[in-house]
């Protein structure tokens, strides 16, 4: 993170060779004005010209126009798009990993049982929803268009799972994604489901120009310099069990006393110990935890989790993360359904340090310190291991 995967590809990729065909696809629209603010190409926003983004995407691409979109739109890319790619060369250049798995949710909870036993869909033996149905446009269109693209899974009689159609990525010419730890994404595992090869590389600043060279491990001793964990008795009184902060902990209601306590350790951190201004501050929980940890002077300071590929927090000093990343069970089950089995230390090591990096230690220039608190024993253990190699 922060290494300068983007001003790289700014300078190798968008800025030369002017006549290769170009989809750049980031998380958010802010980084699209970005990107087309920050290179010599002419780079076009997808619109909704009356046929939608979508539409408008696709008459982009057969007019094989340099594009930069966002992930969901990327998400969303219907025949017309993939037919638009097979006809034209182009490069993907995916800024961060994609969310190419997650869960499902039929609109009615018998909508499922209903087109079974309907005849409209079936189900194969590694889990594929297909639809077998009429094509006429019905209530239930939804699922025929993502059963038809064949990214609908059952993982069992009350989970079902979409995941992005793998397909797409055998229309492009070539194919980069930009991000640190690969292993610890989604994306690396349905890569593996679907025998997707790719190679590792590195980004190095060779004589003050950033320059792609085979893959190696960072050198952390100039982050672990400016980085402070805390490691005192806010540590000590809450439970330091594996589970703390997990998602389903965060639910149980008999945890509420815990997180009452919590919400004090965040005030005490950043009012008493720390000492800082509010506009230094970065917090972040589950959802769910949020009114619950909420506090003076510090609650305008929240960054969503799974925050990635931003600049807007880098002014941020004072950090305070109350998550304990485990990845969803049942998307952990459809995995390991196909023999695959995911590291959760990985991903939730992963989904730690991209969002430290949002904040003022992505500025390589800077020598502020950077404080944090981890109340998770598990996610602290995780940050502490990675930071000393």
């Amino acid at each position: 993170m922060g290494s300068g995967k983007t001003t790289w590809t700014i300078n190798n990729l968008l800025n030369r060779n002017l006549n290769e065909n170009i989809l750049y696809i980031t998380p958010y629209l802010d980084e699209v004005k970005r990107i087309k603010n920050a290179t010599d190409r002419k780079m076009f926003e997808p619109e909704n010209k009356g046929s939608g983004k979508i539409g408008n995407i696709a008459k982009l691409l057969t007019n094989q126009m340099d594009i930069v979109s966002t992930h969901e739109l990327f998400r969303r890319f219907d025949n017309n798009c993939k037919a638009a790619l097979q006809d034209n060369d182009y490069t993907l250049i995916l800024d961060e990993t994609l969310t190419a798995v997650e869960p499902y949710h039929f609109t009615g909870k018998d909508d499922y049982k209903y087109l079974l036993q309907n005849g409209d869909i079936k189900v194969s033996d590694d889990g594929l929803i297909e639809w077998v149905g009429s094509e006429l446009d019905t209530r239930f269109d939804d699922v025929r268009i993502l059963a038809t693209n064949r990214c609908l899974f059952k993982v069992d009689d009350k989970f079902f799972l979409w995941h992005f159609p793998h397909a797409i990525f055998k229309l492009f010419k070539k194919v980069y994604v930009l991000t640190y730890l690969f292993e610890g994404s989604l994306m690396k595992y349905y890569f593996d489901l679907y025998n997707i090869e790719y190679q590792k590389k590195s980004i190095k600043l060779v004589d003050g120009e950033y320059t792609l060279v085979n893959f190696y491990n960072p050198d952390k001793i100039s982050y672990k310099e400016r980085i402070n964990i805390y490691n005192g008795t806010l540590n000590e009184n809450i439970s330091q069990k594996d589970n703390v902060l997990s998602s389903t902990w965060c639910k149980n209601n008999y945890n509420k006393k815990e997180l009452v306590q919590i919400q004090k350790n965040f005030y005490n951190y950043c009012r008493n110990i720390v000492k800082t201004n509010s506009k230094y501050i970065m917090w972040t929980s589950f959802k769910d935890c949020k009114p619950k940890l909420s506090g003076k002077g510090y609650t305008n300071g929240f960054v969503p989790c799974n925050c990635r590929a931003t600049n807007d927090h880098r002014n941020a000093t004072c950090l305070m993360y109350a998550v304990n990343w485990y990845e969803n069970p049942e998307i952990t089950k459809f995995f390991k359904q196909h023999g695959i089995t995911i590291n959760q230390n990985q991903l939730a090591l992963a989904t730690l340090l991209q969002w430290i990096w949002r904040s003022n230690i992505r500025v390589t220039d800077s020598e502020k310190i950077i404080n944090i608190y981890i109340p998770s024993k598990r996610m602290r253990n995780l940050f502490l291991e990675w930071l000393n190699g």
